[in-house]
């Protein structure tokens, strides 16, 4: 279905200015078909709905609330003391997620900071406790919640507590963080290194990032032992006791200060073997297995790895002739981190003290020799050092550099024959970090200025305002319903009809058919992303003036904007405007139905009256504030209202179509009013009325909207100079 609106792209300023054109002439330009039902599109926001089952947070980014769910029944709600804005890497799209991990204590590579009791989400969601001193960290780190509040959060989530993450912020303006991660500056000429021959790649992947003579055989040194112990495990069981003979007493070094006599286990021999490299131990373990089969088993295992340029002579890696190829030592690396866990986090100690037992009357700390281990490197997930005069230094080393709060790349460093071991590393590293966050700890703060100079070119290459509207049913609906309309939460504005008043106070004046909206539906309101609300509808005067008055006030306090009423009629008569994207759209509504006697005031809560006689004239003032109108007005079925009361002040315009129940002059009354309000300078009208067969109408240039489904919302798109689209996304085609 294809909408054609007259003169679409002249600007609602020019309409404003032209001289009020009185009474439509009664002359329609044609109704089309009844929009169908708006549901979010692709590039909108997902709707998300608690989960009846099992529990659930959820995140507001806009309020900064953190609601506790368990079977669908909200438990607990907390609000941060500070929450990621729009331009934050801590902000996450709307949707719904999974918990990630949680943690006592969590380090943020992003804010450079830990934090205690952590639940992390999606990339970068995080709640967790507010810190004290956090005016160093950067702005916006996470959803920082009371000690208190943060605890609780972190006892009632596990990992498989899912988080509805609630967000305004549409995808089309939002910087995508792996977007901004791989644009992060990287030194590209090829790092200088000392290193005969070096390997460095991903070790989940396999993408190689620097290699130099990768595939040049050469003495490994110590990093033989990584061999020793994995062949000792498979052939010396736990329970074996070894003692250390003369023999390997007198292998050449002394770390490890093993004496002859010594009865260790053969995982006891394990920690002087990897912490100080402790050549006795190597050789203690190929004795308990015999020398050369152990030997042989070394490079048997080399073989069923896959590595083909790997041999060895003896256990120690004193030998010259037990020599690796970098690339045979990545392959190596990646098993490791596959199915041996335990040898990497033996390399990992920075000591470990065994105490005197049934065989020794000594007790021995071994403190390591690794410098990456010893400096207690940040990223490191395992490392073994080697060094003889003719291998130089040698490392096999593993890293896992972070991405994001839950993310993280694992990456392999292989150097033989350095000359300068940790500053090879680390040139290694820096050139291999594209898209981490290695060598950028303030990255948060680079990330928000691309990200709002993101938003500014997407606003200025592709400008637009979203409008979504509804009609909510009498007294509010239910909150389940709500929620449903949390996918248009990305739209630039929600603009509601809701009937019934909020509030406690007043007295019932019109008996059974007084409609009242409970308190807690504002918080449903934030989940819908609810901007502004009609208030100007048949039922304000329900509950009498002073009641309205409150209504309009618990609707401010909430940072919705009250539209067609407020607290006294100088404020009713301003017209309130939101800007995104460059447009701006003003909101002003009438009630063509609603109780006359709460339109006399002029110092009392009131609100506007389709039936005033400056309604063409506020509209066309209206209409110059903004590069849009939308105009709402509460249609009548036909008639008058049994609870209107009489009539007051000067006669409208219009006055002279209103009055009679006949269906026929309601109608003529509804166009009238649409059309006057278009003439004046609206760019949209909303009749809000309930209806099973809303019409949608092109009128010079103006949209008309005559009534809706409830919890049916429409939208429009607006443009700089006039309306794009309507309700189902087609293009408006401009004559």
């Amino acid at each position: 279905m294809e909408h054609v609106y007259e003169n679409a792209v002249i600007p609602a300023r020019l309409f404003a200015s032209e001289l009020l054109k009185g009474i439509a002439d009664g002359k329609s330009e044609g109704i089309v078909d009844t929009p169908p039902f708006l549901a979010p599109k692709e590039g909108d926001a997902p709707t998300v709905l608690v989960p009846t089952k099992g529990k659930a947070v959820r995140v507001d980014f806009e309020t900064g609330v953190v609601t506790l769910f368990s079977e669908g029944k909200e438990v607990g709600r907390f609000t941060a003391r500070t929450h990621p804005d729009e331009f934050s890497p801590w902000r996450v799209l709307q949707g719904t997620y999974t918990v990630s991990a949680r943690t006592n204590t969590h380090y943020s590579p992003l804010a450079g900071a830990s934090f205690k009791d952590a639940v992390l989400f999606a990339e970068n969601g995080m709640l967790r406790a507010a810190e004290e001193g956090e005016k160093n960290l950067p702005a916006h780190a996470g959803f920082a919640l009371a000690e208190a509040d943060a605890h609780a959060v972190f006892t009632f989530a596990d990992e498989a507590t899912k988080v509805l993450v609630l967000n305004e912020v549409s995808e089309a303006r939002a910087l995508s963080y792996a977007r901004a991660r791989e644009g992060l500056s990287k030194d590209t000429r090829a790092p200088k290194v000392s290193a005969r021959a070096t390997l460095v790649a991903d070790l989940d992947t396999g993408e190689v990032f620097f290699e130099k003579s990768a595939d040049k055989a050469l003495p490994l040194a110590s990093l033989s032992k990584l061999f020793t112990i994995l062949v000792a495990q498979n052939l010396i069981t736990p329970e074996t006791r070894i003692a250390v003979s003369p023999t390997s007493f007198y292998t050449y070094g002394g770390n490890g200060g093993l004496r002859v006599g010594d009865v260790f286990s053969r995982d006891e021999l394990f920690y002087p073997l990897i912490i100080e490299s402790s050549n006795d131990a190597a050789e203690a373990l190929a004795e308990a297995a015999g020398r050369e089969p152990f030997i042989r088993a070394m490079n048997d295992l080399a073989k069923t790895l896959g590595l083909t340029n790997t041999v060895f002579a003896d256990p120690s890696g004193l030998s010259p002739k037990n020599i690796s190829t970098a690339r045979d030592l990545f392959l190596l690396a990646q098993n490791l981190l596959k199915e041996h866990e335990d040898v990497l986090a033996l390399t990992t100690l920075a000591s470990f003290t065994l105490p005197a037992g049934d065989t020794r009357e000594w007790s021995r700390t071994w403190r390591t020799n690794n410098e990456f281990v010893r400096d207690g490197h940040a990223y490191l997930l395992g490392s073994k050092n080697g060094y003889t005069d003719e291998a130089a230094q040698t490392t096999l080393s593993l890293f896992s550099l972070p991405i994001s709060e839950t993310e993280e790349r694992r990456i392999a460093v292989v150097l033989l024959g350095s000359g300068a071991r940790e500053g090879d590393t680390e040139s290694l590293l820096r050139f291999a970090d594209t898209g981490t966050l290695y060598s950028n700890p303030h990255f948060a703060e680079t990330f928000t200025t691309q990200a709002k100079e993101y938003a500014r070119r997407a606003d200025a290459e592709n400008p637009e305002f979203r409008l979504a509207f509804f009609r909510a049913p009498e007294g509010g609906g239910s909150r389940d319903t709500f929620a449903h309309l949390s996918g248009f939460k990305s739209y630039d504005a929600l603009f509601a009809d809701v009937e019934g008043i909020i509030g406690e106070t007043g007295y019932n004046i019109v008996g059974e058919a007084a409609l009242r909206t409970p308190k807690d539906f504002l918080q449903e309101f934030s989940v819908a992303g609810v901007d502004v609300v009609h208030v100007a509808n048949a039922h304000a005067g329900d509950w009498g003036r002073s009641a309205f008055g409150e209504y309009v006030s618990i609707l401010k306090r909430a940072g919705i904007i009250p539209a067609g009423g407020s607290e006294g009629a100088l404020d009713r008569r301003e017209t309130p405007v939101i800007t995104r994207a460059g447009i701006s759209v003003g909101f002003l509504s009438f009630s063509d139905a609603g109780p006359e006697w709460l339109a006399e005031d002029e110092y009392l809560p009131s609100i506007l009256s389709a039936k005033d006689p400056h309604f063409a004239e506020r509209i066309n003032t209206a209409a110059k504030g903004s590069d849009h109108l939308v105009v709402g007005i509460t249609l009548s079925a036909g008639g008058r209202s049994s609870s209107l009361g009489p009539s007051s002040g000067g006669a409208s315009p219009l006055a002279g179509q209103a009055g009679g129940d006949v269906s026929s002059d309601a109608d003529a009354r509804k166009r009238a009013l649409a059309h006057a309000a278009v003439n004046a300078g609206a760019r949209v009208v909303i009749g809000f009325s309930k209806t099973e067969n809303p019409e949608t109408e092109q009128y010079h240039g103006g949209v008309i909207f005559y009534g809706q489904k409830d919890f049916s919302p429409l939208s429009v798109v607006f443009g700089k100079d006039g309306v794009t689209r309507v309700a189902d996304g087609k293009d408006v085609a401009v004559k």
